[in-house]
């Protein structure tokens, strides 16, 4: 077991000002950049793009914006853990600690699972417990073990977490295609029994 502080920088996110600029959006198209929150993520873990306010960032510099293989870890309530595949740029908010592995031993996509798996994991008991868990510190985070495996194994439990999120995001999509039809099903109930 390898502590997760010791192979990877953790960062905080940029903490964005949104009551400032609440209503009105600057015109001043440079100091403006996508900003990522947990709402942005989806089930299977990817950012979701379309979705990202633009928000002002003055001074905007590299090490704030999300990169390919960044881990963007929530600490609160849910603990979502999205992982960022595509090229981004995005500046995470302060919800997140952004996640850069620096080991060479460890693949992110591998981190990326098992923090996944192993926080689905930790809540999952806590609920059954007495304990409650609201929010994981920096230090907490950081003291997370994350065991050493070999590479192909690494590879296999990170292929298994993103096809189960695959999964999961297919189910929401169903979820969603099915009460949109259900509502319009109703809609048209009612409509056709206020005139009949």
């Amino acid at each position: 077991m390898v502590r997760l502080g010791d192979i990877a920088t953790i960062k905080s996110g940029y903490n964005f000002n949104r009551k400032a600029c609440a209503g009105r959006v600057d015109t001043d198209a440079e100091n403006l950049v996508k900003a990522i929150f947990p709402k942005d993520i989806a089930v299977s873990g990817r950012i979701n793009e379309m979705r990202l306010e633009l928000l002002p960032l003055p001074q905007a510099k590299d090490t704030y914006f999300a990169k390919p293989n960044d881990i963007l870890f929530v600490g609160k309530g849910n603990f979502n853990v999205a992982f960022v595949m595509q090229k981004i740029k995005a500046v995470p908010s302060s919800s997140f600690y952004k996640i850069e592995i620096t080991d060479r031993r460890f693949t992110a996509g591998y981190v990326f699972a098992f923090l996944k798996f192993h926080l689905d994991v930790l809540t999952r008991n806590s609920r059954r417990s007495t304990e409650r868990i609201s929010s994981l510190t920096l230090k907490e985070l950081s003291d997370t073990d994350i065991p050493l495996i070999p590479p192909d194994r690494q590879k296999l439990l990170e292929q298994l977490v993103f096809c189960r999120q695959k999964e999961l995001e297919i189910l929401d999509k169903l979820k969603h295609n099915r009460n949109m039809l259900l509502k319009g099903v109703f809609a048209k109930t009612i409509k056709e029994n206020k005139h009949g």
